[in-house]
């Protein structure tokens, strides 16, 4: 257990954090990267739990492999070990990744001539997977359950004979993601072509690309609801204005948290100039990993609100509609989950009292409940899970007045 609390600057100076190294963009150039290592040069890595579990997976010799909680690197790792000649390896990970479905990707690789075998529930890991080269050509998917069955197929298509031609059977959900997996491949000098529901993979790099690093969108939410909740202004430093990822979209949402907001190179300062009287109405959709931070910083300006689109979070590190609600229920807030949206109305009182709150083993639940901090001291029940895509976010908070002990 680890106790939250804020210490209120006692000067003028606006304080200046960090953003870690973003480890979308890093797991999908570290894929490319084994596939075609004489042509991908490395660079400098996002040092996430999640980033260094992938790198080690494909680093390694052995048949058993671990991934723990990372379900990015089991989604690309499946794909990637099915195009390996003579790899046979054994895919495995926390309880919680044994219940997070897998199938549509695993269904779309043995369409393709991949031997894929589950070792227990069939539709979820652990995986058996006997490598072999594949054929390629066409492929179909539905897209409406992860973007990451997307992104993995997308990523290996150079690795087959043909390329991929991948046909979407359903809408697809976290669209930017897609889109930040063809800007990699196109950035390693590989052809990415879309047109509606499909899209055309082949090629490979002709020369040798730097890898390059992007500053994390998704991570810069717990600042931008810090700001919202707190009123201190900040200073975030490492992101990019015209980034590939997609949750850049922040630049447009602060808006409706009442910030505003100027560049200054890599430097992103904002301040809250008022708290919109207004219910926050979003779609989320698109940008689902912001949505806990997002959700948490109008409950802590004591507003209500809904969002929608929210479907995919139920299969992430915890459901983290079900983690919502009960954060928001707990501190008394009052919600409606709507399956796929949610409702809340805000606390008369806010309550820390009782047990820490729990975190869910979830990284992003972690950093959308710690800001609320702000209104009084506030115990969690592991702060550690942080780690798993920002391993010195409570350094940086701390540069904010919020200190962990």
């Amino acid at each position: 257990m680890k106790t939250l609390r804020y210490t209120e600057r006692n000067d003028d100076h606006t304080p200046e954090v960090e953003v870690p190294l973003s480890k979308s963009v890093a797991n999908r150039w570290q894929i490319v990267k084994a596939l075609f290592p004489d042509k991908i040069l490395k660079n400098q890595l996002s040092e996430a739990r999640d980033t260094r579990i992938l790198r080690e997976a494909l680093a390694s010799d052995e048949e058993d492999i671990n991934l723990h909680d990372a379900g990015t690197a089991m989604r690309f790792a499946t794909a990637y070990f099915s195009v390996q000649k003579g790899r046979n390896v054994y895919l495995h990970g926390t309880d919680r990744m044994h219940k997070r479905p897998i199938e549509p990707l695993v269904s779309a690789l043995r369409s393709l001539g991949a031997e894929i075998s589950y070792d227990q529930e069939i539709g979820y890991p652990p995986l058996r997977i006997y490598g072999k080269k594949l054929r390629g050509g066409q492929v179909h998917i539905p897209a409406d359950m992860s973007s990451q069955f997307i992104s993995a197929l997308m990523l290996v298509a150079p690795a087959t004979n043909d390329g991929l031609l991948i046909h979407r059977t359903s809408k697809s959900v976290s669209q930017p993601y897609v889109n930040m997996t063809a800007d990699v491949l196109r950035q390693a000098g590989i052809t990415v072509e879309e047109d509606g529901m499909r899209i055309h993979v082949h090629g490979s790099p002709a020369k040798q690309v730097q890898m390059p690093t992007e500053g994390d969108w998704s991570a810069a939410a717990t600042f931008v609801s810090w700001t919202a909740i707190s009123g201190a202004p900040l200073r975030i430093k490492g992101l990019a204005k015209h980034s590939i990822q997609g949750d850049k979209v922040l630049i447009d949402w602060i808006e409706q948290l009442g910030i505003e907001a100027e560049w200054e190179k890599d430097v992103w300062s904002i301040r809250r100039t008022h708290i919109p009287e207004e219910d926050l109405v979003l779609d989320m959709l698109d940008y689902p990993d912001l949505a806990p931070s997002i959700v948490m910083a109008a409950f802590g300006q004591g507003r209500s609100g809904k969002v929608t689109g929210l479907q995919t979070l139920r299969i992430k590190e915890t459901d983290r509609i079900s983690a919502l609600v009960r954060t928001i229920e707990r501190m008394g807030g009052d919600t409606t989950d709507l399956s796929s949206s949610l409702y809340w109305a805000p606390a008369p009182k806010l309550d820390f009292s009782g047990e820490p709150f729990d975190t869910f083993d979830d990284h992003r639940m972690a950093m959308a409940i710690a800001p609320m901090a702000f209104f009084g001291e506030l115990k969690l029940n592991d702060a550690s899970v942080v780690e798993k895509s920002f391993p010195g976010y409570w350094k940086q908070m701390e540069l904010a007045g919020l200190h962990l002990s």
